[in-house]
C-alpha cells in the first residue's frame, strides 16, 4: 500500500488553464471535516477554494472524516476544474444515505474510481452525475444498492456517457428512477 492509500481519503486531479486561477475544491459545508489537504505533496490550509499560480495539472490529496455523516449532498457539486477523483479505503462512506448532487455540474470530470466507496446504506442518488459532460464510462459494479430508493435524473445531461457497469445493481426497493 503506497503513501497515498495509507494517508488520504481521496485524490483529485485538477486542470488549471489560467495563471492565478481561483478554483473550487470542495463544497464549503465539508471544510470542517477535513483533517489535512495537500497539493502536489505540499500541505495547505483546508479551504473550499485554492488559487493555483500556474497553468497545468495539480493533484489534490484530502484526508476527511465523514464517518459520522449520513449525507454527502453536493460534496463536489460545481467543482468545474476536477478532471478525476479516486477514493481510498480511508473515505468512510458506509453511513451515507444521501448522495444527491454529489458530482453535479463537474463539467471537466472524465474519471471516477469508486473501488473503495461503500454504498451499502445509500437511499438516494438524484442528479448525482448531472451535467458531467466529459464522462464517457462509469464502473458502478461495486455499488451495493439494496437500499436504493431514488435515482431521479442521476445521469441527465451526461451527453458523452456511453457505458455504465450496473452489474451489481439491485433495484428491488427503487421507487423513483426517471430522467
Amino acid at each position: 500500500m503506497g503513501e497515498f492509500e495509507s494517508n488520504y481519503s481521496f485524490k483529485a486531479i485538477f486542470k488549471v488553464e489560467t495563471e492565478n486561477e481561483r478554483v473550487k475544491l470542495i463544497n464549503d459545508n465539508y471544510i470542517s471535516y477535513i483533517k489535512e489537504m495537500s497539493i502536489n505533496g505540499t500541505k495547505i490550509t483546508p479551504s473550499s477554494y485554492y488559487t493555483f499560480g500556474n497553468i497545468g495539472n495539480y493533484i489534490l490529496y484530502v484526508l476527511i472524516d465523514i464517518s459520522q455523516l449520513d449525507s454527502i449532498l453536493s460534496m463536489f457539486s460545481k467543482v468545474f476544474k476536477m478532471v478525476s477523483i479516486t477514493f481510498t479505503n480511508k473515505f468512510e462512506s458506509k453511513n451515507i444515505k444521501n448522495m444527491n448532487y454529489l458530482f453535479y455540474f463537474c463539467t471537466s470530470l472524465t474519471s471516477i474510481d469508486f473501488t473503495n466507496f461503500d454504498t451499502t446504506n445509500v437511499e438516494t442518488t438524484n442528479y448525482m452525475f448531472h451535467a458531467c459532460n466529459l464522462l464517457t464510462n462509469l464502473d458502478l459494479s461495486n455499488f451495493k444498492t439494496d437500499n436504493l430508493k431514488e435515482t431521479q435524473y442521476m445521469f441527465s445531461q451526461c451527453h458523452l456517457l456511453t457505458y455504465i457497469n450496473f452489474s451489481s445493481f439491485n433495484t428491488e426497493k427503487l421507487e423513483n428512477a426517471y430522467g
